[in-house]
C-alpha cells in the first residue's frame, strides 16, 4: 500500500481529496486517535487490503498474516453471546453484518469525520468485497451507496432461509422494557438509559424488538431455529441470545449490545422527569415576558413570588447548557479532552447547575411564610422538585463537577 499514510504527506498534498461539509471545504484533519480515523489512502491501495483479507492474510507471493489471525479478527469471541452462536457484532476492529435476509455475512469497517465517509467490506461466501469513499459528510447518501453495492453483489445469490420453529419459552418470557448496559461511551449513560430503552414482545413464532421512542420501522422481527439464539430477520444471521452477565446478571445480547430488563416505573419515571422538566421550563420561558409585562403595567413591585419563579428558570438554563455542551463534546474530541472553552464550560455548568438548584430550595424555605399565592408557591415547588430529581439522576451517573480533560 505504497500511497497510504497516517499523516499529511507530500503525496497527500499533491493528490489528496478535499473534504466538504455542506459545500464548505474542510481543513486537513490531524486526528489524535491514530490509527483510528486517520488513514490517507487510495482506492487502489484499499482494494489491496480487501484482497489480503479475502485471501486470509496471503498475497500472491507470501503469507503475511496467519489465516487464523484473520479468522479471529472477524468474530466477537469475548462477548457472552458468542458461546450461544451469535455471529454478528464487533470483532477485533472488524464488524460483522448482513444485508436484508440474505444470510450472507459481510465483514469490515466503516466510519468518517467531518467531510469524509468510507466503508470497507468483504464476504467470504461471495469471495468478493469493496471499498468506497465519499468526500462529503452525507450519511444518507453513504447508506444508499452501501446498500446498493450489497444488493448488486447479492443479485445472483440464492438464499436458503430456514423455517422458523415455535419460539422457545425462554424468549417468550422476555417481554418488557430493557435498557442498554454496555455503553460505548460512559458519558452517554445518563441519556441512553432513558432514550435507548427497547421494548421486547413476542407471539408464538416471532420475537419483536423496537426502541421505545421509535426508530425501527417496522419492529425487528426475529425467529428461532434452535433454543440457543434467534435469527435477525433483517440480516438472516444469528444475532440475539440470553446471557448471564457476571455483574448485571440475566441480560439479552443483540449483536454486541447488552440489554437488561427494567420496570415500567423506572422507564416512564425517567422519561417523565425529562419530559416534565422540559415542558415546565418551556412554559416558564413563554410565561416570563407575560409576568414581567403585567408587573410593569400594573406597577407591581418585585416580591418573593418573582424570585421563587425566576430561580428554577435560571437553573433550567444551566441544565440545558450542560446537556448541549456534553452532547457536542463528541464532535469536538480534542477540545473536550484538553483545557478549552468547551471542557471548561462543561466543568463549570456541571457545578453551577446543582448549586443553582440548591439556591432554589433555599429560596422556597426562605419565603415559605411570605404572603405568596399558594398556586405560585406550589408551581415553584414542583419545578424545584424536578430539578432536585435531575441533580440526583446526574449525580448517579457521575456528571456533576465533570472534568473531561486529562
Amino acid at each position: 500500500m505504497t500511497s497510504t499514510s497516517y499523516f499529511q504527506t507530500d503525496l497527500y498534498q499533491q493528490k489528496g481529496a478535499t473534504l466538504y461539509t455542506e459545500g464548505k471545504a474542510e481543513n486537513y484533519w490531524h486526528v489524535i486517535h491514530r490509527a483510528a480515523g486517520s488513514i490517507n489512502s487510495s482506492p487502489n491501495d484499499m482494494a489491496k487490503l480487501v484482497q489480503l483479507l479475502l485471501r486470509r492474510g496471503a498475497t500472491s507471493s507470501a503469507q503475511l498474516i496467519p489465516d487464523t489471525a484473520i479468522d479471529r479478527m472477524e468474530i466477537s469471541a469475548t462477548t457472552l453471546g458468542y458461546a450461544s452462536g451469535i455471529k454478528t457484532g464487533y470483532g477485533l476492529a472488524n464488524y460483522t453484518s448482513g444485508y436484508q435476509d440474505s444470510r450472507v455475512t459481510f465483514h469490515g469497517h466503516n466510519g468518517g469525520l467531518f467531510g469524509g465517509l468510507a466503508e470497507l467490506s468483504y464476504s467470504k461466501e461471495l469471495a468478493t468485497g469493496y471499498v468506497f469513499m465519499i468526500n462529503a459528510g452525507n450519511w444518507p447518501a453513504f447508506d444508499k451507496i452501501s446498500k446498493t453495492i450489497r444488493a448488486y453483489l447479492l443479485k445472483d445469490h440464492q438464499s436458503n432461509n430456514p423455517v422458523p420453529i415455535a419460539l422457545p419459552e425462554t424468549f417468550k418470557h422476555l417481554s418488557g422494557y430493557y435498557m442498554p448496559i454496555n455503553h460505548r461511551q460512559q458519558l452517554a449513560r445518563s441519556t441512553t438509559t432513558v432514550f435507548g430503552v427497547m421494548k421486547f414482545y413476542s407471539d408464538d413464532t416471532y420475537f419483536y424488538q423496537q426502541p421505545l421512542l421509535g426508530g425501527i420501522e417496522p419492529p425487528g422481527k426475529n425467529y428461532a431455529i434452535n433454543d440457543k439464539y434467534l435469527i435477525d430477520s433483517a440480516t438472516g444471521l444469528p444475532a440475539i441470545a440470553i446471557v448471564d452477565d457476571p455483574i448485571a446478571g440475566k441480560a439479552v445480547q443483540i449483536n454486541t449490545d447488552l440489554f437488561q430488563q427494567v420496570s415500567p416505573l423506572q422507564v416512564f419515571g425517567l422519561l417523565g422527569l425529562y419530559g416534565l422538566l422540559i415542558i415546565i421550563s418551556l412554559c416558564s420561558v413563554l410565561a416570563a415576558p407575560v409576568w414581567g409585562l403585567r408587573r410593569i403595567i400594573k406597577k407591581i413591585p418585585v416580591d418573593a413570588s418573582v424570585w421563587i419563579r425566576t430561580w428554577p428558570l435560571i437553573a433550567s438554563l444551566f441544565f440545558f447548557g450542560l446537556i448541549i455542551a456534553t452532547s457536542i463534546s463528541g464532535l469536538f474530541i480534542h477540545a473536550a479532552g484538553t483545557i478549552s472553552a468547551l471542557s471548561l464550560s462543561i466543568f463549570a455548568l456541571s457545578i453551577i447547575y446543582p448549586l443553582s438548584v440548591a439556591d432554589c430550595v433555599r429560596g422556597l424555605l426562605k419565603y415559605r411564610q411570605q404572603p405568596i399565592s399558594k398556586w405560585i408557591y406550589w408551581y415553584a415547588s414542583v419545578y424545584t422538585g424536578l430539578h432536585l430529581l435531575m441533580v440526583v439522576h446526574l449525580a448517579y451517573y457521575g456528571l456533576l463537577a465533570l472534568r473531561t480533560w486529562s
